[in-house]
């Protein structure tokens, strides 16, 4: 998209609706997003209208918006400015805050960054029982195939770390172990 049409289209949004030119930005409410995408649209061309509106839902400062809602105030806000009757979803924040996207913890609020610190060593304890699933998996002897069908696309990493790695059991222990079955 050309960058001097996203730039008229934000000038058009910030003047239809101030809320969106506010510091710090407030979350919206739920279908206000295909509000301003109609509005917008009887303007500019909606392929246009909704790569802008994309880049806008998806930036940093929208979701750094919707996190520092956490433990504080989880109002959304109508495109007028004023409160509106859905809040910020509990899933939604804890989800922002396993993503990732908050290495960086400037402009987050205290509550915020705490959140965003414990889900990270969360989904780090997640990745590391993961591996030692799948590690004594394989080396109980099933099969990489096995492993990819039943647990997904997510252990290819510690698929291939435990191919390099060294074997715990002798193959002579493995094969006791399935003979005990």
């Amino acid at each position: 998209m050309d960058r001097g049409i996203q730039e008229q289209i934000q000038q058009c949004a910030f003047t239809l609706f101030p809320i969106l030119a506010r510091t710090p930005l407030k979350p919206l409410a739920i279908g206000a997003g295909a509000s301003l995408h109609k509005t917008l649209c009887q303007s500019f061309e909606q392929a246009d209208v909704s790569v802008y509106l994309d880049r806008f839902f998806s930036s940093r400062e929208y979701k750094l918006a919707l996190i520092n809602c956490y433990r504080a105030s989880y109002t959304r806000y109508n495109l007028d400015g004023s409160p509106s009757s859905s809040t910020v979803n509990e899933h939604e924040l804890l989800g922002l805050a396993r993503h990732g996207i908050f290495k960086n913890k400037k402009g987050l609020t205290e509550k915020a960054a705490q959140l965003v610190s414990e889900q990270k060593r969360y989904v780090s304890d997640r990745k590391k029982q993961l591996k030692d699933k799948v590690m004594r998996l394989k080396q109980s002897g099933f099969s990489d195939q096995f492993l990819l069908h039943r647990l997904g696309k997510r252990i290819e990493p510690y698929l291939k770390v435990n191919s390099i790695g060294v074997q715990f059991y002798s193959e002579n222990m493995i094969n006791e172990a399935r003979m005990m079955k």
